[in-house]
């Protein structure tokens, strides 16, 4: 996870790239901690991994494998260091056979939020502090440029729904629009990327962003073509992040599994 100081010059192009290589230099997998189109920094998350397979004909002998970091971008961020989180996560091997066939379809319905209103609590400030919810809608307050984390447990066979809302503006016909006001990304227990939404366009208006439903955590997701897919392939504690680029505003977090 790359972790840019609040205020640090980003651009687009700027990523933190991760591969795990072999001793000969085979790139086993690669990664890329983006920040897309947001204009400010705020931490970003992704992951490479070295996987045994049937049939696979590289980074298949034991033995020992590096890892690289590579910042790169387009010269346009500025020159401040970027603090960097590492975790080295081990998966265990299967104990019988498995599918290796990805699902084509899953359901769509989100399942309706618990009676009673959100509750409140407050995000933490990294994956190793992030707040635990279960199901059900929760209210925080979000700073300008601040990143929240939360954590969702997300088990065999369960389904997860996230989306977030901005409220309304006390002063709703005088505020100032902005775009991407709200980001809203998820990532796997293994710290890969799974999916964002950066699309609010906030008026002072309340307005909500969501992302697209995701299949049931199963071990053959993996060998999905779509890559949000994919990532849904680990049980576990999956880690919701949330990122204001406006003024303070109460926001509410609505998560579901099933």
């Amino acid at each position: 996870m790359a972790v840019p100081e609040p205020g640090t010059k980003v651009d687009y192009m700027d990523k933190l790239e991760v591969s795990i290589e072999d001793g000969s230099a085979t790139t086993c997998s690669d990664g890329a901690a983006e920040f897309g189109s947001a204009s400010y920094a705020r931490p970003v998350a992704d992951h490479a991994s070295r996987r045994i397979e049937k049939d696979a004909n590289r980074c298949q002998e034991a033995g020992a494998y590096y890892v690289l970091l590579e910042r790169s971008g387009d010269g346009a961020a500025g020159p401040e260091p970027w603090d960097v989180e590492l975790r080295f996560v081990s998966e265990p091997g299967l104990k019988a056979a498995a599918p290796t066939q990805a699902p084509e379809s899953w359901p769509s319905a989100s399942p309706a939020a618990p009676a009673g209103g959100p509750q409140k609590r407050h995000g933490g400030t990294s994956f190793h502090d992030s707040m635990g919810l279960s199901q059900g809608e929760w209210q925080d307050t979000i700073k300008p440029g601040e990143t929240l984390f939360y954590r969702v447990p997300v088990d065999w066979g369960q389904q997860l729904f996230a989306g977030a809302d901005l409220a309304n503006s006390p002063a709703a016909d005088d505020a100032q629009s902005v775009s991407n006001a709200l980001v809203l990304a998820l990532y796997s227990p293994s710290r890969g990327f799974v999916d964002d939404d950066s699309s609010m366009y906030y008026d002072g208006k309340q307005k909500t962003v969501s992302l697209d439903p995701l299949p049931p955590v199963a071990y053959e997701n993996r060998y999905a073509s779509d890559d949000s897919a994919a990532a849904m392939r680990f049980a576990g504690w999956s880690t919701s992040r949330s990122r204001s680029a406006r003024r303070s505003r109460r926001r509410s977090a609505r998560t579901r599994s099933r």
